[in-house]
């Protein structure tokens, strides 16, 4: 998103930064920023369930979390993303890859051990071009596949408080500690 002067604004938003300066009640700064499209046809169940947590850490808090902005309508068939309510209260599940039957060998099924979405809470939006989903890197979620005709697309934003510290430098992500916002007011790039 550094790449794009539109892209960039987004990732700057006033809307957006209220809601993560809010939430911390700290400024912030940015961890990852990613566009997905998601073509027609599009199979995501390799995706599995997951937190993303787990590709975050060693953080000193857990002060971080996502909203995915939602560019065309999506939802359950349609490319949006399924989330289990309240689960980034619990604990980081061990994540555990599935082979497939028919899938290739070196593409398994991403999954979370002991979760059974069956016997879960979970909530699939249906979302409108413009909509967002704010959620925290530990709750449980999902993205759905897209079995329409149409390339479905959606802007990642990653953000964290800025005493949300990588302790071991492992994110790699363009944004990583980028700062997006100083005293609560965002910052332009």
């Amino acid at each position: 998103h550094l790449r794009h002067p539109r892209l960039n604004q987004h990732m700057r938003s006033a809307k957006i930064a209220d809601i993560f300066c809010a939430l911390w009640n700290a400024d912030i700064k940015a961890f990852q920023a990613a566009s997905v499209i998601k073509p027609p046809h599009y199979n995501a169940d390799y995706l599995g369930w997951h937190q993303d947590m787990p590709d975050y850490i060693p953080l000193s808090n857990d002060r971080n979390g996502c909203i995915i902005t939602y560019l065309c309508e999506m939802g359950p068939d349609s490319g949006g993303t399924s989330v289990v309510p309240a689960t980034h209260r619990g604990e980081l599940l061990p994540r555990v890859l599935t082979p497939v039957p028919g899938w290739p060998s070196y593409l398994k099924q991403r999954g979370m051990e002991g979760f059974d979405a069956a016997a879960a809470d979970v909530v699939s939006p249906a979302f409108q071009p413009g909509d967002a989903l704010v959620f925290h890197s530990s709750i449980y979620h999902r993205a759905n596949s897209n079995i329409t005709g149409e390339s479905r697309i959606g802007l990642i934003n990653v953000y964290q408080a800025e005493d949300c510290i990588d302790l071991t430098g492992r994110n790699r992500f363009k944004a990583a500690d980028l700062p997006v916002t100083q005293n609560r007011q965002p910052i332009s790039g």
